[in-house]
């Protein structure tokens, strides 16, 4: 099955992290793998696989996943963009 994204936007408190919450728990009661980041937790993992050379590693982890859910609300952005 070919992957499929969905994006939710809205404003805050719309109910966006609730839907992909659910849509993440439906594929886990399937008995598929999720994977949950907050983007303040995934940007740092990022910079510090890329500074290993373990990026490739990493996104194998994200590709063995079913779903791949990114939270982006408490988003701030700390590193500098010649950082990526």
């Amino acid at each position: 099955m070919p992957p499929a994204r969905f994006e939710f936007v809205g404003y805050p408190g719309t109910g966006k992290m609730h839907i992909a919450t659910a849509l993440g728990h439906a594929v886990c009661t399937r008995g598929r793998r999720v994977l949950f980041y907050g983007i303040n937790a995934l940007v740092p993992l990022l910079l510090e696989a890329h500074e290993e050379r373990q990026l490739q590693h990493l996104q194998k982890q994200f590709e063995y996943q079913r779903l791949l859910i990114l939270d982006q609300s408490l988003w701030q952005p700390t590193a500098s963009p010649e950082s990526f």
